[in-house]
């Protein structure tokens, strides 16, 4: 079974955004390379966390094409079906 067209659009976003948060990480780490010790590493953290929300995006565009999470009315509205993502 093929995905709905709002279920295509909000996997578009999503990857759209995960590809811009991967793209981040890239001046954050040439400063950071630059930096003494604790700034370096509040930018690793700020890394770390776009990469968690990469992770995250990439989990629910997975939903999205398996089936388990359908977006329905509007891509900005979305009805999750299945356990709790953790």
């Amino acid at each position: 079974m093929g995905m709905n067209q709002l279920n295509q659009q909000l996997c578009q976003e999503l990857m759209k955004i995960e590809m811009r948060c991967e793209e981040a990480t890239v001046p954050i780490w040439l400063v950071a390379r630059g930096l003494p010790g604790r700034q370096a590493l509040a930018l690793m953290d700020a890394i770390a966390l776009l990469h968690q929300n990469v992770d995250s995006l990439h989990l629910l565009t997975e939903k999205l094409e398996s089936g388990k999470l359908v977006a329905k009315g509007s891509v900005a509205r979305v009805v999750f079906r299945g356990p709790e993502m953790g």
